[in-house]
Protein backbone atom coordinates (compact mmCIF):
# COMPACT_ATOMS: atom_id res chain seq x y z
CA UNK A 1 0.00 0.00 0.00
CA UNK A 2 1.24 3.73 -0.97
CA UNK A 3 2.24 5.49 2.05
CA UNK A 4 -0.52 7.99 0.50
CA UNK A 5 -3.08 5.73 1.08
CA UNK A 6 -2.18 4.54 4.26
CA UNK A 7 -1.59 8.38 5.38
CA UNK A 8 -5.34 8.85 4.10
CA UNK A 9 -6.48 5.91 6.03
CA UNK A 10 -5.24 6.91 8.89
CA UNK A 11 -6.54 10.18 8.99
CA UNK A 12 -9.78 9.23 8.69
CA UNK A 13 -9.57 6.44 10.96
CA UNK A 14 -7.86 9.20 13.70
CA UNK A 15 -10.86 11.43 13.34
CA UNK A 16 -13.50 9.00 14.12
CA UNK A 17 -11.78 7.85 17.27
CA UNK A 18 -11.30 11.48 18.15
CA UNK A 19 -14.58 11.96 17.62
CA UNK A 20 -16.18 8.98 18.93
CA UNK A 21 -13.91 8.74 22.10
CA UNK A 22 -12.77 12.62 23.56
CA UNK A 23 -16.37 13.88 23.38
CA UNK A 24 -17.54 11.96 26.23
CA UNK A 25 -14.75 9.41 26.91
CA UNK A 26 -15.64 9.95 30.90
CA UNK A 27 -18.86 8.78 30.68
CA UNK A 28 -17.92 5.91 28.12
CA UNK A 29 -15.73 4.26 31.04
CA UNK A 30 -18.82 5.45 33.97
CA UNK A 31 -21.46 3.29 31.94
CA UNK A 32 -18.97 0.02 31.40
CA UNK A 33 -19.29 0.28 35.20
CA UNK A 34 -22.92 0.78 35.75
CA UNK A 35 -23.51 -1.93 33.08
CA UNK A 36 -21.25 -4.11 34.92
CA UNK A 37 -22.66 -3.81 38.17
CA UNK A 38 -26.20 -4.25 37.03
CA UNK A 39 -26.14 -6.67 34.24
CA UNK A 40 -23.13 -8.49 34.48
CA UNK A 41 -21.02 -9.32 31.38
CA UNK A 42 -24.03 -9.58 28.66
CA UNK A 43 -24.78 -5.97 29.27
CA UNK A 44 -21.59 -4.82 29.13
CA UNK A 45 -21.14 -6.58 25.95
CA UNK A 46 -24.14 -5.47 24.38
CA UNK A 47 -22.59 -1.57 25.55
CA UNK A 48 -18.77 -2.52 23.59
CA UNK A 49 -20.70 -4.44 20.80
CA UNK A 50 -22.56 -0.83 19.78
CA UNK A 51 -19.40 1.01 20.04
CA UNK A 52 -17.55 -1.41 17.93
CA UNK A 53 -20.80 -0.73 15.31
CA UNK A 54 -20.81 2.58 15.13
CA UNK A 55 -16.45 2.90 14.84
CA UNK A 56 -17.05 0.65 11.81
CA UNK A 57 -20.18 1.94 10.53
CA UNK A 58 -18.26 5.44 10.47
CA UNK A 59 -15.24 4.02 8.30
CA UNK A 60 -17.63 2.46 6.22
CA UNK A 61 -19.26 5.53 5.42
CA UNK A 62 -15.59 7.51 5.46
CA UNK A 63 -14.32 5.15 2.67
CA UNK A 64 -17.73 5.12 0.22
CA UNK A 65 -16.77 5.82 -2.98
CA UNK A 66 -20.12 7.92 -3.58
CA UNK A 67 -18.95 11.86 -2.83
CA UNK A 68 -22.75 12.45 -1.36
CA UNK A 69 -22.86 9.79 1.16
CA UNK A 70 -19.44 10.85 2.85
CA UNK A 71 -20.99 14.54 2.56
CA UNK A 72 -24.12 13.22 4.53
CA UNK A 73 -22.28 11.44 7.23
CA UNK A 74 -19.50 14.27 6.87
CA UNK A 75 -22.08 16.98 8.05
CA UNK A 76 -23.73 14.71 10.12
CA UNK A 77 -20.96 14.02 12.46
CA UNK A 78 -19.98 17.57 12.06
CA UNK A 79 -23.82 19.08 13.66
CA UNK A 80 -24.02 16.08 16.37
CA UNK A 81 -20.81 16.54 17.79
CA UNK A 82 -21.02 20.53 17.48
CA UNK A 83 -24.06 19.99 20.04
CA UNK A 84 -22.87 17.30 22.20
CA UNK A 85 -19.30 18.43 23.07
CA UNK A 86 -20.95 22.16 23.66
CA UNK A 87 -22.85 20.36 26.34
CA UNK A 88 -20.57 18.24 27.62
CA UNK A 89 -18.20 21.39 27.87
CA UNK A 90 -20.65 23.49 29.19
CA UNK A 91 -22.60 21.22 31.70
CA UNK A 92 -19.49 18.59 32.44
CA UNK A 93 -22.30 15.79 31.87
CA UNK A 94 -23.61 13.90 29.46
CA UNK A 95 -26.20 14.88 26.96
CA UNK A 96 -29.15 12.35 27.85
CA UNK A 97 -33.39 12.36 26.66
CA UNK A 98 -33.92 14.49 29.85
CA UNK A 99 -31.15 17.51 28.45
CA UNK A 100 -32.32 16.96 24.93
CA UNK A 101 -36.04 17.59 25.71
CA UNK A 102 -35.33 20.24 27.23
CA UNK A 103 -33.06 21.97 24.80
CA UNK A 104 -35.45 21.53 21.96
CA UNK A 105 -38.29 23.17 23.98
CA UNK A 106 -35.89 26.03 24.79
CA UNK A 107 -34.85 26.70 21.27
CA UNK A 108 -35.72 30.11 21.16
CA UNK A 109 -32.86 30.72 23.98
CA UNK A 110 -29.99 29.71 21.08
CA UNK A 111 -28.69 33.06 20.57
CA UNK A 112 -28.39 33.42 24.75
CA UNK A 113 -26.65 30.25 24.49
CA UNK A 114 -24.12 31.39 21.92
CA UNK A 115 -23.27 34.90 24.09
CA UNK A 116 -23.09 33.14 27.07
CA UNK A 117 -20.89 30.16 26.08
CA UNK A 118 -18.68 31.24 23.26
CA UNK A 119 -15.67 29.76 24.47
CA UNK A 120 -17.05 26.40 25.15
CA UNK A 121 -18.90 26.65 21.52
CA UNK A 122 -15.91 27.23 19.77
CA UNK A 123 -13.56 24.50 21.14
CA UNK A 124 -16.79 22.42 19.97
CA UNK A 125 -16.70 23.24 16.95
CA UNK A 126 -12.92 22.91 16.51
CA UNK A 127 -13.00 19.48 17.40
CA UNK A 128 -16.63 18.59 14.96
CA UNK A 129 -13.92 20.33 11.80
CA UNK A 130 -12.73 16.54 12.28
CA UNK A 131 -15.64 15.72 10.58
CA UNK A 132 -14.38 16.77 7.58
CA UNK A 133 -12.09 13.98 7.02
CA UNK A 134 -14.79 12.03 5.35
CA UNK A 135 -14.96 14.53 2.62
CA UNK A 136 -11.48 13.23 1.37
CA UNK A 137 -11.61 10.63 -1.18
CA UNK A 138 -10.62 7.39 0.19
CA UNK A 139 -8.00 5.09 -1.94
CA UNK A 140 -9.00 3.24 -5.00
CA UNK A 141 -7.72 -0.41 -3.43
CA UNK A 142 -10.50 0.31 -0.49
CA UNK A 143 -12.94 1.09 -3.03
CA UNK A 144 -12.59 -1.86 -5.37
CA UNK A 145 -12.81 -3.95 -2.21
CA UNK A 146 -15.80 -2.81 -0.27
CA UNK A 147 -17.52 -2.26 -3.92
CA UNK A 148 -17.72 -5.65 -3.45
CA UNK A 149 -20.00 -5.90 -0.23
CA UNK A 150 -21.77 -2.73 -1.05
CA UNK A 151 -25.12 -3.84 0.51
CA UNK A 152 -23.18 -4.31 3.43
CA UNK A 153 -21.34 -1.01 3.19
CA UNK A 154 -24.47 1.05 2.64
CA UNK A 155 -26.60 -0.74 5.69
CA UNK A 156 -23.66 -0.68 8.24
CA UNK A 157 -23.30 3.06 8.76
CA UNK A 158 -27.15 2.94 10.12
CA UNK A 159 -27.24 0.02 12.00
CA UNK A 160 -26.13 2.03 15.51
CA UNK A 161 -28.87 4.59 14.83
CA UNK A 162 -31.63 2.01 14.27
CA UNK A 163 -30.45 -0.26 17.40
CA UNK A 164 -29.77 2.97 19.67
CA UNK A 165 -33.53 4.35 18.19
CA UNK A 166 -34.84 1.03 19.29
CA UNK A 167 -33.31 0.68 22.45
CA UNK A 168 -34.83 4.54 22.72
CA UNK A 169 -38.32 3.09 22.14
CA UNK A 170 -38.16 0.04 24.36
CA UNK A 171 -36.97 2.19 27.51
CA UNK A 172 -38.95 5.35 27.07
CA UNK A 173 -36.42 7.52 26.63
CA UNK A 174 -33.84 6.15 28.42
CA UNK A 175 -31.19 3.20 27.93
CA UNK A 176 -28.74 4.91 25.87
CA UNK A 177 -26.59 7.00 28.09
CA UNK A 178 -22.84 6.61 27.13
CA UNK A 179 -23.82 5.65 24.00
CA UNK A 180 -21.98 7.03 20.78
CA UNK A 181 -22.59 10.43 20.95
CA UNK A 182 -22.73 11.17 16.99
CA UNK A 183 -25.27 8.44 16.77
CA UNK A 184 -27.41 9.23 19.97
CA UNK A 185 -28.31 12.87 19.63
CA UNK A 186 -30.28 11.21 16.13
CA UNK A 187 -31.66 8.29 18.01
CA UNK A 188 -32.75 10.66 20.88
CA UNK A 189 -34.12 13.61 18.43
CA UNK A 190 -35.68 10.26 16.20
CA UNK A 191 -37.37 9.21 19.12
CA UNK A 192 -38.79 12.59 20.25
CA UNK A 193 -40.20 13.45 17.08
CA UNK A 194 -42.04 9.89 17.35
CA UNK A 195 -43.08 10.77 20.95
CA UNK A 196 -44.57 14.17 20.23
CA UNK A 197 -46.84 12.65 17.19
CA UNK A 198 -48.16 9.71 18.51
CA UNK A 199 -47.97 10.53 22.42
CA UNK A 200 -51.51 10.66 24.02
CA UNK A 201 -53.01 13.58 26.44
CA UNK A 202 -53.66 12.64 29.96
CA UNK A 203 -56.80 13.40 31.02
CA UNK A 204 -57.03 15.88 33.95
CA UNK A 205 -59.38 15.35 36.75
CA UNK A 206 -61.92 18.19 37.29
CA UNK A 207 -62.46 20.31 40.15
CA UNK A 208 -64.07 17.86 42.77
CA UNK A 209 -63.74 20.10 46.14
CA UNK A 210 -66.02 21.75 47.97
CA UNK A 211 -65.82 26.04 48.39
CA UNK A 212 -66.81 27.41 51.81
CA UNK A 213 -66.17 30.47 51.26
CA UNK A 214 -66.54 32.44 48.21
CA UNK A 215 -64.13 35.97 46.20
CA UNK A 216 -62.07 36.65 49.68
CA UNK A 217 -59.84 37.93 49.81
CA UNK A 218 -60.71 39.98 46.38
CA UNK A 219 -57.18 39.67 44.62
CA UNK A 220 -54.89 36.80 44.54
CA UNK A 221 -51.61 37.63 42.54
CA UNK A 222 -49.13 34.97 41.71
CA UNK A 223 -45.75 36.74 40.52
CA UNK A 224 -42.89 34.20 39.20
CA UNK A 225 -39.93 35.94 38.33
CA UNK A 226 -36.91 34.15 36.16
CA UNK A 227 -33.55 33.08 37.75
CA UNK A 228 -33.42 34.95 40.80
CA UNK A 229 -31.42 33.49 43.47
CA UNK A 230 -32.82 33.79 47.05
CA UNK A 231 -29.40 35.05 48.40
CA UNK A 232 -29.00 37.60 46.16
CA UNK A 233 -31.75 39.72 47.84
CA UNK A 234 -30.92 42.49 50.69
CA UNK A 235 -33.83 41.34 52.74
CA UNK A 236 -32.34 37.56 53.04
CA UNK A 237 -28.49 38.81 52.64
CA UNK A 238 -27.89 42.26 53.23
CA UNK A 239 -24.64 42.34 52.22
CA UNK A 240 -24.85 43.06 49.01
CA UNK A 241 -26.72 46.63 48.72
CA UNK A 242 -28.80 45.52 45.27
CA UNK A 243 -32.18 45.91 46.19
CA UNK A 244 -32.15 48.72 48.29
CA UNK A 245 -35.48 49.65 47.66
CA UNK A 246 -37.33 46.53 48.15
CA UNK A 247 -35.33 46.61 51.51
CA UNK A 248 -37.01 49.94 52.13
CA UNK A 249 -40.51 48.31 52.10
CA UNK A 250 -39.17 45.29 53.88
CA UNK A 251 -41.88 46.06 56.52
CA UNK A 252 -44.68 45.14 54.15
CA UNK A 253 -43.39 42.66 53.50
CA UNK A 254 -43.60 38.57 55.03
CA UNK A 255 -40.94 36.70 54.07
CA UNK A 256 -40.18 33.48 53.93
CA UNK A 257 -36.55 34.08 53.29
CA UNK A 258 -34.54 31.07 51.48
CA UNK A 259 -37.27 28.95 49.77
CA UNK A 260 -36.30 26.10 47.77
CA UNK A 261 -38.01 25.93 43.76
CA UNK A 262 -40.07 22.76 42.66
CA UNK A 263 -38.02 22.17 40.20
CA UNK A 264 -34.56 23.47 38.84
CA UNK A 265 -36.04 24.23 35.12
CA UNK A 266 -38.69 26.74 34.35
CA UNK A 267 -41.12 24.47 32.64
CA UNK A 268 -41.03 21.70 35.38
CA UNK A 269 -41.01 24.95 37.80
CA UNK A 270 -43.85 26.54 36.66
CA UNK A 271 -46.00 23.37 35.73
CA UNK A 272 -45.54 22.31 39.18
CA UNK A 273 -46.95 25.21 40.31
CA UNK A 274 -50.07 25.57 37.76
CA UNK A 275 -50.85 21.76 38.57
CA UNK A 276 -50.51 21.91 42.48
CA UNK A 277 -48.54 19.33 42.40
CA UNK A 278 -48.13 17.43 46.13
CA UNK A 279 -44.64 16.42 46.44
CA UNK A 280 -45.28 13.41 48.11
CA UNK A 281 -47.40 12.36 45.41
CA UNK A 282 -45.60 13.94 43.05
CA UNK A 283 -45.73 12.48 39.56
CA UNK A 284 -49.84 11.05 39.90
CA UNK A 285 -50.46 14.75 41.33
CA UNK A 286 -48.62 16.07 38.21
CA UNK A 287 -50.30 14.23 35.29
CA UNK A 288 -53.93 14.31 37.50
CA UNK A 289 -54.30 17.79 39.28
CA UNK A 290 -56.49 20.19 37.63
CA UNK A 291 -55.18 23.40 36.39
CA UNK A 292 -55.33 26.13 38.94
CA UNK A 293 -57.19 27.87 36.75
CA UNK A 294 -60.11 25.58 37.18
CA UNK A 295 -59.71 26.17 41.09
CA UNK A 296 -60.22 29.75 40.60
CA UNK A 297 -62.82 29.73 38.23
CA UNK A 298 -64.96 27.17 40.57
CA UNK A 299 -64.11 30.04 43.74
CA UNK A 300 -65.50 32.35 41.71
CA UNK A 301 -62.50 34.00 40.24
CA UNK A 302 -61.74 35.52 36.82
CA UNK A 303 -58.45 34.00 35.74
CA UNK A 304 -55.47 36.06 34.44
CA UNK A 305 -52.38 35.38 32.72
CA UNK A 306 -49.71 37.68 32.01
CA UNK A 307 -46.73 36.53 30.10
CA UNK A 308 -43.61 38.29 30.41
CA UNK A 309 -41.31 36.10 27.77
CA UNK A 310 -43.25 34.09 24.69
CA UNK A 311 -43.83 36.48 22.20
CA UNK A 312 -47.18 37.63 21.41
CA UNK A 313 -49.58 34.38 20.30
CA UNK A 314 -47.15 32.05 21.72
CA UNK A 315 -47.27 29.70 24.91
CA UNK A 316 -44.21 28.96 27.43
CA UNK A 317 -43.54 26.66 29.70
CA UNK A 318 -45.27 23.60 28.19
CA UNK A 319 -48.69 25.78 28.72
CA UNK A 320 -50.67 23.77 26.28
CA UNK A 321 -53.85 25.23 24.27
CA UNK A 322 -56.25 22.79 26.79
CA UNK A 323 -55.03 24.94 29.65
CA UNK A 324 -56.00 28.02 27.45
CA UNK A 325 -59.92 27.02 27.96
CA UNK A 326 -59.18 28.07 31.69
CA UNK A 327 -57.94 30.83 30.86
CA UNK A 328 -60.16 34.27 30.87
CA UNK A 329 -57.69 36.56 29.59
CA UNK A 330 -53.96 36.71 28.18
CA UNK A 331 -52.16 39.52 28.34
CA UNK A 332 -48.66 39.96 26.54
CA UNK A 333 -47.05 42.68 28.13
CA UNK A 334 -45.11 45.35 25.80
CA UNK A 335 -41.64 46.57 25.96
CA UNK A 336 -38.55 46.41 23.77
CA UNK A 337 -36.17 44.38 26.26
CA UNK A 338 -36.39 42.74 29.47
CA UNK A 339 -36.77 45.93 31.57
CA UNK A 340 -39.51 47.15 29.58
CA UNK A 341 -41.23 44.63 30.21
CA UNK A 342 -41.04 43.85 33.70
CA UNK A 343 -41.68 47.41 34.05
CA UNK A 344 -44.74 46.81 32.12
CA UNK A 345 -46.07 43.34 34.12
CA UNK A 346 -46.10 45.67 37.48
CA UNK A 347 -47.94 48.95 36.16
CA UNK A 348 -50.79 45.77 35.07
CA UNK A 349 -50.56 44.04 38.23
CA UNK A 350 -51.32 47.63 39.96
CA UNK A 351 -53.76 48.65 37.39
CA UNK A 352 -55.75 45.16 37.32
CA UNK A 353 -55.93 44.96 41.56
CA UNK A 354 -57.19 49.22 41.91
CA UNK A 355 -60.49 47.90 39.46
CA UNK A 356 -63.38 46.85 40.74
CA UNK A 357 -64.35 43.79 38.58
CA UNK A 358 -67.34 42.18 38.73
CA UNK A 359 -65.47 38.97 39.64
CA UNK A 360 -61.97 39.06 41.91
CA UNK A 361 -58.77 38.27 39.76
CA UNK A 362 -56.67 35.42 40.25
CA UNK A 363 -53.37 36.61 38.42
CA UNK A 364 -50.51 34.55 37.50
CA UNK A 365 -48.05 36.54 36.55
CA UNK A 366 -44.74 35.76 34.95
CA UNK A 367 -41.90 38.32 34.87
CA UNK A 368 -39.19 37.96 32.03
CA UNK A 369 -36.85 38.79 34.45
CA UNK A 370 -32.83 38.11 34.25
CA UNK A 371 -32.16 34.97 32.25
CA UNK A 372 -28.57 34.26 30.86
CA UNK A 373 -26.92 36.24 29.46
CA UNK A 374 -27.29 39.06 31.93
CA UNK A 375 -24.60 41.27 30.75
CA UNK A 376 -26.03 41.73 27.53
CA UNK A 377 -29.55 42.76 29.19
CA UNK A 378 -27.56 45.61 31.27
CA UNK A 379 -26.63 49.32 29.55
CA UNK A 380 -23.18 49.73 29.97
CA UNK A 381 -24.37 52.74 32.26
CA UNK A 382 -26.17 50.89 34.50
CA UNK A 383 -23.64 48.81 35.52
CA UNK A 384 -22.95 49.37 38.97
CA UNK A 385 -20.46 46.53 39.54
CA UNK A 386 -17.16 46.52 37.41
CA UNK A 387 -16.44 43.27 34.99
CA UNK A 388 -14.13 42.08 32.70
CA UNK A 389 -16.47 40.64 30.41
CA UNK A 390 -17.11 43.24 28.03
CA UNK A 391 -21.03 42.46 27.30
CA UNK A 392 -20.63 38.82 27.78
CA UNK A 393 -20.58 36.04 30.30
CA UNK A 394 -17.48 34.97 30.01
CA UNK A 395 -14.26 35.13 32.49
CA UNK A 396 -13.79 34.27 35.84
CA UNK A 397 -16.49 33.57 38.56
CA UNK A 398 -16.29 37.22 40.37
CA UNK A 399 -16.94 38.71 36.50
CA UNK A 400 -20.72 36.35 36.02
CA UNK A 401 -21.38 37.05 39.62
CA UNK A 402 -20.91 41.04 39.16
CA UNK A 403 -22.81 40.58 36.16
CA UNK A 404 -25.75 38.87 37.91
CA UNK A 405 -25.97 41.29 40.49
CA UNK A 406 -25.67 43.99 37.72
CA UNK A 407 -28.64 42.76 36.74
CA UNK A 408 -30.64 42.60 40.07
CA UNK A 409 -29.70 46.00 40.68
CA UNK A 410 -30.96 47.36 37.23
CA UNK A 411 -34.02 44.59 36.45
CA UNK A 412 -35.55 43.46 39.61
CA UNK A 413 -35.54 46.63 41.88
CA UNK A 414 -37.27 49.08 39.67
CA UNK A 415 -39.47 46.35 38.99
CA UNK A 416 -40.51 46.63 43.08
CA UNK A 417 -40.33 50.11 43.02
CA UNK A 418 -43.03 50.78 40.15
CA UNK A 419 -45.35 47.76 41.98
CA UNK A 420 -44.90 49.33 45.24
CA UNK A 421 -43.91 52.76 45.24
CA UNK A 422 -47.14 54.77 46.38
CA UNK A 423 -49.40 52.18 46.06
CA UNK A 424 -51.12 50.15 48.61
CA UNK A 425 -52.92 46.49 48.47
CA UNK A 426 -56.01 46.42 50.63
CA UNK A 427 -57.86 44.16 48.56
CA UNK A 428 -55.01 41.87 47.60
CA UNK A 429 -52.59 39.54 48.32
CA UNK A 430 -49.56 38.98 46.12
CA UNK A 431 -46.92 36.16 46.39
CA UNK A 432 -43.96 36.73 44.74
CA UNK A 433 -41.15 34.22 43.74
CA UNK A 434 -39.04 32.85 41.39
CA UNK A 435 -38.96 29.47 38.73
CA UNK A 436 -35.71 28.53 39.99
CA UNK A 437 -32.22 29.77 41.37
CA UNK A 438 -28.72 29.80 39.51
CA UNK A 439 -25.68 28.24 39.51
CA UNK A 440 -22.83 31.09 39.47
CA UNK A 441 -19.92 28.73 38.83
CA UNK A 442 -20.15 27.35 42.80
CA UNK A 443 -19.37 24.13 41.45
CA UNK A 444 -17.16 24.30 38.50
CA UNK A 445 -20.33 23.75 36.24
CA UNK A 446 -20.84 26.45 33.81
CA UNK A 447 -24.60 25.14 33.31
CA UNK A 448 -26.30 28.59 35.25
CA UNK A 449 -29.75 25.48 35.92
CA UNK A 450 -31.57 22.37 34.03
CA UNK A 451 -28.70 20.58 35.19
CA UNK A 452 -29.14 16.64 35.60
CA UNK A 453 -25.74 16.28 36.79
CA UNK A 454 -23.48 17.56 38.85
CA UNK A 455 -26.61 19.78 40.31
CA UNK A 456 -25.74 22.94 42.30
CA UNK A 457 -28.08 23.46 45.03
CA UNK A 458 -28.03 27.08 44.16
CA UNK A 459 -29.94 25.80 41.53
CA UNK A 460 -33.31 25.59 43.75
CA UNK A 461 -32.83 28.44 45.94
CA UNK A 462 -35.55 31.34 45.42
CA UNK A 463 -36.77 34.10 46.97
CA UNK A 464 -40.18 33.72 48.66
CA UNK A 465 -42.73 36.44 50.37
CA UNK A 466 -46.19 38.03 50.59
CA UNK A 467 -47.14 41.45 49.99
CA UNK A 468 -50.82 42.71 51.24
CA UNK A 469 -52.59 45.82 53.23
CA UNK A 470 -55.19 43.35 53.66
CA UNK A 471 -56.05 43.83 57.75
CA UNK A 472 -58.24 40.22 57.72
CA UNK A 473 -54.43 38.48 56.20
CA UNK A 474 -51.88 40.96 57.41
CA UNK A 475 -51.61 38.87 60.85
CA UNK A 476 -51.72 35.53 59.81
CA UNK A 477 -48.78 36.02 56.90
CA UNK A 478 -46.73 37.90 59.84
CA UNK A 479 -47.20 34.14 62.19
CA UNK A 480 -46.25 32.35 58.60
CA UNK A 481 -43.29 34.01 57.80
CA UNK A 482 -41.82 33.73 61.59
CA UNK A 483 -42.32 30.19 62.31
CA UNK A 484 -41.59 29.06 58.61
CA UNK A 485 -38.78 31.27 57.96
CA UNK A 486 -36.29 29.49 55.77
CA UNK A 487 -38.41 26.31 55.77
CA UNK A 488 -41.01 26.72 52.77
CA UNK A 489 -40.67 25.48 49.06
CA UNK A 490 -43.07 26.39 45.68
CA UNK A 491 -44.83 23.22 47.19
CA UNK A 492 -46.25 25.17 49.75
CA UNK A 493 -47.76 27.68 47.36
CA UNK A 494 -50.70 26.86 45.51
CA UNK A 495 -52.04 24.81 48.55
CA UNK A 496 -52.44 28.81 50.17
CA UNK A 497 -53.82 29.81 47.19
CA UNK A 498 -56.26 27.25 47.34
CA UNK A 499 -56.78 28.48 51.20
CA UNK A 500 -57.12 31.81 49.93
CA UNK A 501 -59.39 30.56 47.33
CA UNK A 502 -61.97 29.00 49.99
CA UNK A 503 -61.18 25.35 49.91
CA UNK A 504 -61.45 23.22 53.28
CA UNK A 505 -57.90 22.92 54.98
CA UNK A 506 -58.46 19.43 55.24
CA UNK A 507 -59.15 18.76 51.56
CA UNK A 508 -56.53 20.99 50.89
CA UNK A 509 -53.75 19.52 53.31
CA UNK A 510 -55.30 15.68 52.50
CA UNK A 511 -54.35 16.18 48.76
CA UNK A 512 -51.95 18.82 48.19
CA UNK A 513 -49.93 19.02 51.10
CA UNK A 514 -49.23 22.22 53.66
CA UNK A 515 -50.10 25.87 53.28
CA UNK A 516 -47.43 28.74 54.25
CA UNK A 517 -49.67 28.68 57.40
CA UNK A 518 -49.28 25.50 58.65
CA UNK A 519 -46.24 23.83 60.34
CA UNK A 520 -43.67 23.07 57.81
CA UNK A 521 -41.64 20.00 58.59
CA UNK A 522 -40.77 18.66 55.33
CA UNK A 523 -37.05 18.90 54.17
CA UNK A 524 -36.56 21.67 51.63
CA UNK A 525 -36.11 19.95 47.95
CA UNK A 526 -36.75 20.51 44.57
CA UNK A 527 -36.69 17.72 41.10
CA UNK A 528 -33.94 17.72 38.31
CA UNK A 529 -34.65 16.52 35.02
CA UNK A 530 -37.79 15.72 33.06
CA UNK A 531 -41.25 15.63 33.78
CA UNK A 532 -43.37 14.41 31.55
CA UNK A 533 -47.13 14.97 30.79
CA UNK A 534 -47.36 12.73 28.01
CA UNK A 535 -46.09 9.08 27.20
CA UNK A 536 -46.34 6.70 24.28
CA UNK A 537 -47.24 3.89 26.44
CA UNK A 538 -43.89 1.79 26.79
CA UNK A 539 -41.35 1.69 29.28
CA UNK A 540 -40.40 3.90 31.90
CA UNK A 541 -41.48 6.98 32.75
CA UNK A 542 -39.83 10.19 34.36
CA UNK A 543 -36.44 9.80 35.58
CA UNK A 544 -35.98 12.68 38.13
CA UNK A 545 -34.11 13.02 41.31
CA UNK A 546 -34.41 14.77 44.11
CA UNK A 547 -32.45 17.90 45.48
CA UNK A 548 -32.16 19.02 48.76
CA UNK A 549 -31.28 22.31 49.95
CA UNK A 550 -28.21 21.58 52.76
CA UNK A 551 -28.98 23.48 56.36
CA UNK A 552 -25.37 24.19 55.99
CA UNK A 553 -26.07 26.24 52.78
CA UNK A 554 -28.78 28.68 54.45
CA UNK A 555 -26.26 29.32 57.59
CA UNK A 556 -23.53 30.37 55.58
CA UNK A 557 -25.19 32.87 53.95
CA UNK A 558 -27.38 34.28 57.46
CA UNK A 559 -23.77 33.90 59.54
CA UNK A 560 -22.33 36.17 56.24
CA UNK A 561 -24.76 39.09 57.37
CA UNK A 562 -23.76 42.09 59.16
CA UNK A 563 -24.57 42.89 62.43
CA UNK A 564 -28.16 45.27 62.67
CA UNK A 565 -25.85 48.08 63.87
CA UNK A 566 -23.91 48.35 60.83
CA UNK A 567 -26.63 48.11 57.96
CA UNK A 568 -27.81 50.82 56.36
CA UNK A 569 -29.47 51.22 52.91
CA UNK A 570 -28.37 53.38 50.02
CA UNK A 571 -30.54 53.96 46.87
CA UNK A 572 -28.68 53.16 43.60
CA UNK A 573 -28.94 56.22 41.30
CA UNK A 574 -32.40 56.53 39.10
CA UNK A 575 -34.48 54.86 41.80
Amino acid sequence: MKKQQLFIISIKLFSIILLLFFTENQHFISRIKDLSSSYGLSGTMIFISIWLSSLLGLLAASLSSFYLIRLFFSLFLFITTLIGASFAMISKGALIYDNLYILFQNIDYTLNALTQYPLEIFKAFLLACFSFSFLIRPPQLYIKVLSLLKPLVYLLPFIPLATLFSINLLRDGYGTQGAPLPYRIPALAAFIGVENIFSSSIKRETVKYPVHRKASPPHIVLIIDESIRGDYYDINNDTLNLTPYLDSQKNRLYNFGLASSGANCSAESNQILRYAVNPNNLEQSFKKNPYIWEFAQKAGYKTVMIEGQAKKGGLNDRMTKNELLYIDEFIYPEGENGYEKDQTVARIIRRLTASHPSKPLFIYAIKSGLHFPYSYRIPPNQQKFHTNSNGYDIGTKSDLINSYKNGIAYITDPFFKTLLHQNTYPGSILIYTSDHGQNLLDNGNRQTHCSTSNTSAFEGLVPLFAITDEPQYKNQFQLAALKNKDKASHFNIMPTVLDLLGYEAKDIRQNFGNTLFDDITQPQKFITGLLKEKNIGIGRRNEIKWMHLPDSLKKNIQQAQRPASKRQTTYLPGN
